[in-house]
């Protein structure tokens, strides 16, 4: 038997029916289909552990590890699966070592960073923008247009203050809102879970822009997100750039580590909330986790909880 066959098989398989949805299902097959391409023609017998981690390695060469990780569970799953019918005593996937997550995780902004964006689109920004002259590089600030600045704003206040992703911000609309909460369910888990989300409205001008609004809250950015959701999102690290925040980390050897940009106003989210006294279990409903651990991936608490956090100890220990 060769490896090109083993698909087939896998198919047959109970493990095929776990992957519950047809995106983790393509999934599945795109990666091990990348895999077998490499060694189609060879006998499963021949494969070793070398083998496949020597694909792994230049396939997952400007990844993070969390990727490459997953390339290698995936390669494990399906060659277990089909482990009685092709001949192999042991996986070779199995032999193949993981290798250890990234520490590197999104910083939550403080709200006076947030209100200091908000500011900043209104009164403009400009960003550098390099060029060669005379065989020099030469770096100037130049003013950057914003179109649509209520609606950036807009998205801006429901990563904050709601927690929302992008995706999720630019599609609200008026049938979400009921004068008091926002529900809608979350575009990355509507194919498998789809829990909804129900988030309370207390910022002021989110609450007027809510009430104004006919149908969709940010038409314009929509558009361009499902034009092409990767300029949205160069639209924002422009922004955070230039109001001084970091958004992305370089990584020697491999493709830069996002550390900030609109996904770390989630984390801005979680944080002021348990700052605030919100238990971990509503922060987990309120940005729609499944679990308690992925939500305290985002929080951060600030020096000034820590030092308040001690202070009262000191006192109890005191008196």
């Amino acid at each position: 038997m060769k490896i090109v066959e083993i698909w087939k098989l896998y198919e047959a398989s109970p493990m095929f029916c776990k992957d519950t949805t047809d995106k983790r299902r393509n999934a599945v097959k795109t990666i091990w289909s990348e895999f077998a391409c490499v060694y189609w023609s060879k006998p499963i017998k021949s494969l070793t552990s070398d083998m496949i981690a020597s694909w792994l390695c230049q396939r997952c060469r400007l990844c993070s590890n969390k990727t490459y990780n997953e390339y290698l569970r995936i390669i494990r799953q399906v060659l277990n699966a089909v482990l009685s019918k092709t001949g192999l005593h042991v996986n070779p996937a199995n032999e193949v070592p993981v290798r250890r997550k990234d520490s590197i995780s999104r910083k939550p902004y403080t709200m006076e960073q947030v209100e200091g964006i908000l500011t900043a689109i209104d009164h403009g920004i400009s960003i550098p923008y390099k060029y060669k002259t005379h065989g020099k590089v030469v770096e100037v600030m130049r003013p950057y247009t914003i179109n649509n600045k209520e609606e950036v704003k807009l998205t801006i206040m429901l990563g904050a203050f709601c927690g929302m992703r992008l995706g999720d911000a630019v599609n609200v609309d008026k049938t979400m809102w009921d004068g008091e909460f926002l529900t809608y369910v979350p575009r990355k888990t509507q194919d498998s879970s789809g829990k909804e989300v129900v988030v309370p409205i207390l910022d002021s001008r989110l609450r007027e822009a809510l009430e104004a609004c006919e149908g969709q809250l940010t038409p314009n950015l929509l558009r361009m997100h499902e034009r092409q959701a990767s300029d949205l999102t160069r639209l924002y690290n422009r922004i955070f750039k230039a109001c001084g925040l970091e958004t992305q980390k370089d990584c020697v050897g491999r493709r830069n580590a996002n550390v900030g940009g609109f996904h770390a106003l989630r984390a801005t989210f979680v944080t002021i909330c348990a700052e605030k006294g919100v238990s971990i279990e509503v922060c987990r409903d309120l940005v729609g986790h499944t679990s308690c651990r992925t939500t305290e991936i985002y929080l951060s608490i600030s020096r000034k909880r820590k030092a308040l956090e001690l202070s009262r100890i000191m006192q109890n220990s005191a008196s």
